[in-house]
């Protein structure tokens, strides 16, 4: 209120009957609660129905700075100021009826300022021109209470209610984790070296962000219901039904639950480690500054936190009997954990490939943690047999070296072996040259095979020079697709009955002298997958 308002107090008794006069009559409630007028200097307190908009007044006599800061709790607001000037053609300053003798000039108005928000607001001008200035404030989201505090002229550093935040009052995240962050923030200024006022205050919420001091004190303990003042209106009978019927369309905001806020004071630190956090989960942060002497408070500027998700275990994945399962392994995911149940107890076949490199095959029963049923290195591919197992879920990893990926393996387990659609390399899977077999225009290749029905395809082309192959070669390749890329087929065969490690030879004619190639031999499974030889490289004679 200006300074003319605080000016005019109430007629002393004193002055006309000579005895003295007492009132509890506190004149800041009585000007507000009365005339709705906001007083200087003076920090005060309204109730707002939510979506009921209310209007309040401030008069500005002589040109000076404003600044009118209004504090929103439970709701966010939405406000305006509106300026109308008055006119001075008369003299009300000892006008009793001064208020009838303020008449705008312009029943509009200008508007000069808008806001909707939750956070604390400062409508600040340097030079204000004469006028009433009117507020308009509607909470839109419940009931709540709003403070305001109006400045119509600078005041000294001293006299400053509110505490000052520094230039940056951005909340600071410093280090996030799963279970717990830190954060940080600059000092206020009002801060000194000894005797020191302000205090800093945090909270912590997954549920809603506190904006202001007032709005986390409304979400910890809810708002009382509006109670009116005893100074209120000029005591006609008729006054008192006015704040009945105001409480009884009030629905002030109940406390939330004790866990939803984490609220504490940390005295002069400026850095804070929130440690009941869950992960993956958004949590907001306030920090306040409290001046202790006036318990006024101002808010830094909300931060938004949300810590590291948990390491989920890859969910671990039912296998089917006899379905082969591809494998890709990369530097980020070097193990592949699979179940299978077993229902009656009987023998468990298994067939690991190791496309490239090696890998190692874990079976366990129970859990993946469980008792060791089979642990083995796995090059190249291999058949295993583990006899007797008893009914239960066998857990089946796959686990690669790091220095190995990326790489491929493949799986297939099942309770008989003929589902086992997948060729079995021998332990030495070259193919060589038959001794004293090469021509000017044949030669005779050799190879080693299992003990189960294969088929065996041979491949042939020309080479300019001969080529090492890559350590890790890939050995396996797509279903219905050959292995051999630009050779040409010379002969298929298939073979039923052989015993363990029995060498297969076949003669290839008809090739060019002194020429370089390069001869592949295919195994096959059926219709099933194809698995590659080890190639030879290797030159016909010269024609005499």
């Amino acid at each position: 209120m200006s300074d003319r308002i605080a000016a005019r107090n109430l007629p002393s008794k004193q002055a006309q009957t000579g005895q003295e006069f007492y009132t509890d009559i506190n004149t800041v409630d009585f000007t507000y609660d009365t005339n709705k007028v906001l007083p200087e200097g003076s920090e005060v307190k309204a109730y707002l129905l939510v979506n009921e908009t209310i209007k309040v007044l401030f008069l500005i006599e002589e040109d000076s700075p404003v600044s009118l800061k209004i504090t929103p709790c439970a709701s966010a607001v939405e406000s305006s100021v509106l300026y109308k000037s008055i006119s001075d053609s008369k003299d009300y300053e000892d006008d009793p009826l001064f208020e009838e003798q303020v008449k705008p000039t312009n029943p509009a108005g200008i508007q000069l300022d808008s806001y909707v928000g939750s956070a604390a607001h400062t409508f600040q001008r340097s030079v204000n021109s004469t006028g009433v200035y009117t507020v308009f404030l509607r909470p839109i989201e419940s009931d709540t209470y709003v403070k305001f505090f109006l400045r119509l002229k600078k005041l000294a550093r001293d006299s400053t209610f509110y505490p000052s935040l520094p230039r940056n009052s951005a909340i600071r995240a410093d280090s996030i984790r799963r279970k717990s962050f830190t954060v940080s923030w600059n000092r206020s200024q009002d801060e000194t070296p000894y005797g020191n006022i302000i205090t800093y205050c945090v909270s912590v919420s997954a549920k809603k962000s506190s904006d202001t001091y007032c709005s986390l004190m409304s979400n910890m303990f809810g708002d009382k219901l509006p109670i009116a003042s005893k100074s209120r209106g000029f005591f006609f009978p008729w006054e008192d039904e006015v704040p009945k019927k105001f409480q009884s369309k009030a629905r002030p905001v109940k406390k939330v639950k004790p866990r939803e806020i984490h609220y504490t004071c940390v005295d002069t630190n400026t850095k804070y480690i929130y440690t009941q956090a869950r992960p993956g989960k958004t949590y907001f942060v306030n920090v306040y500054a409290i001046n202790k002497r006036t318990n006024m408070s101002s808010a830094y500027k909300k931060l938004e936190v949300k810590t590291k998700k948990r390491k989920q275990r890859d969910r671990i994945r039912k296998l089917r009997d006899g379905k082969l399962q591809e494998l890709e392994f990369k530097k980020s995911k070097l193990r592949f954990d699979f179940k299978y149940d077993l229902k009656n107890t009987s023998d468990l076949f298994l067939a690991v490939h190791s496309c490239t490199g090696k890998v190692t095959l874990k079976v366990t029963r129970g859990s993946i943690r469980g008792e060791s049923v089979f642990v083995k290195k796995v090059k190249r591919s291999s058949n295993f047999t583990l006899e007797n197992l008893k009914a239960d879920t066998y857990f089946i990893d796959i686990v690669s070296r790091k220095r190995d990926a990326p790489k491929t393996a493949r799986l297939v387990v099942s309770r008989k072996q003929s589902k086992l659609r997948y060729p079995i390399l021998p332990q030495k899977s070259e193919v060589f040259l038959v001794d004293n077999s090469t021509t000017s225009n044949s030669l005779t290749i050799g190879w080693r095979v299992t003990k189960s029905r294969r088929k065996f395809c041979i491949y042939q082309k020309e080479i300019s020079v001969r080529r090492k192959r890559r350590r890790n070669y890939n050995q396996c390749s797509n279903k219905n697709q050959s292995p051999v890329i630009d050779s040409k087929k010379v002969k298929c065969m298939k073979i039923r009955h052989q015993t363990p490690n029995m060498v297969l030879n076949h003669q290839i004619r008809n090739l060019k002298s002194n020429t370089l190639y390069q001869f592949d031999v295919v195994i096959q499974l059926g219709k099933g997958y194809s698995l590659l030889y080890n190639s030879l490289q290797t030159a016909t004679k010269q024609h005499l």
